[in-house]
């Protein structure tokens, strides 16, 4: 990286500019003095590398001891995770105010099958896997469940500890539904070194998607990469996976229990209304529909098949039902209820 002349810097900054913000990793520094003049940050986001000036207005606040602000603003600033607000002007940015959010870590590492090393970096909640390099192949955020849920989260927290704790503790059990290493072994067959330009992400949410006088439902959605072959920039490859609990006593239920019909005839019943008279797709349904796939919200239930899983499909698939074309096929207890009726 190009540093500037620290007066031709303060110039500039004083002339105002544009104005921006900017997450990443501070890969190096310069110090004079003892004092912080500059770093230079890789892009969370872009990839890209840029150098941001300090000035004696530049405002540094830290949420860690390592570094604190005082160490950060003399030169601790290896591998720490900041927010960068700035000004830009001809081409130089000055860093108005640098948010501290802590320093990367190893934590381990993972041999793939050619005998390639990974590294596995803390930083912040997220896990980053390098290469030596420093080249990120994979950044895994951390896993959202039922116990810190945004949306739902009111129905949710209302219920009783223990059925919240016996909900949380099966969601934990479970774990992730992806296989962090299956996903690097993927990422280094396809794309080898110029996977750290891709930015590739794997994460988990759960979310309470509705909830009936007696049932509580769940959605879990993952996101891994997804490769296409195409020219551009990353692809994600998003699927779902649903459960429900009893609202009294947190235990989980067979979907199918939830019909008021035996299983094989709920099957029928709800493959015909998707297939919609098509021999071909209701086959290709009938073989791959599985619980898991079944949502349901407070005003419709939704099927969606995975890619892969219909062959006539390139895509994933998704059909939504109103409760009303489902007349008699589900429990009474079981039809979720509006939001406000929950009030």
């Amino acid at each position: 990286m190009l540093w500037l002349p620290l007066a031709l810097v303060l110039l500039l900054a004083g002339c105002g500019g544009e104005k921006g913000e900017m997450s990443g990793r501070v890969q190096e520094a310069r110090v004079e003095d003892g004092n912080l003049v500059c770093i230079g940050l890789h892009d969370y986001e872009t990839g890209g590398d840029t150098i941001f000036y300090l000035t004696e207005d530049t405002d540094v606040i830290s949420w860690t001891d390592d570094p604190d602000e005082a160490g950060f603003l003399g030169g601790d600033v290896s591998e720490t995770r900041v927010n960068v607000e700035y000004s830009v002007r001809s081409g130089v940015y000055a860093a108005q105010r640098i948010t501290v959010y802590g320093r990367m870590r190893q934590t381990g590492s993972i041999t793939l099958s050619d005998g390639t090393e990974v590294g596995i970096w803390a930083d912040g909640g997220d896990n980053s896997y390098r290469l030596s390099d420093g080249t990120e192949l994979l950044r895994e955020e951390p896993t959202v469940g039922p116990w810190d849920i945004y949306g739902g989260g009111r129905v949710f927290k209302s219920l009783p500890y223990d059925v919240r704790r016996t909900v949380a503790v099966w969601y934990r059990e479970q774990g992730t539904l992806y296989d962090v290493e299956e996903e690097l072994e993927r990422i280094w067959a396809t794309e080898g070194v110029d996977a750290g330009e891709r930015h590739y992400l794997v994460n988990q949410e759960t979310d309470l998607t509705a909830a009936s006088p007696r049932v509580l439902y769940f959605q879990t959605s993952v996101m891994i990469p997804f490769f296409s072959g195409e020219e551009g920039g990353p692809a994600i490859e998003q699927y779902e996976q649903n459960a429900a609990f009893d609202r009294e006593t947190g235990e989980k239920l067979d979907i199918w229990f939830l019909f008021a019909v035996p299983e094989e005839e709920a099957r029928a019943a709800l493959v015909d209304r998707m297939a919609d008279g098509d021999s071909v797709l209701r086959m290709e349904m009938q073989a791959a529909l599985r619980p898991e796939y079944i949502t349901f919200h407070s005003d419709r239930l939704d099927i969606t098949f995975p890619r892969g899983t219909l062959p006539s499909q390139e895509h994933s698939a998704g059909w939504g039902l109103d409760y009303q074309e489902l007349d008699g096929l589900l429990q009474p207890w079981a039809i979720p209820v509006e939001p406000e009726q929950e009030r």
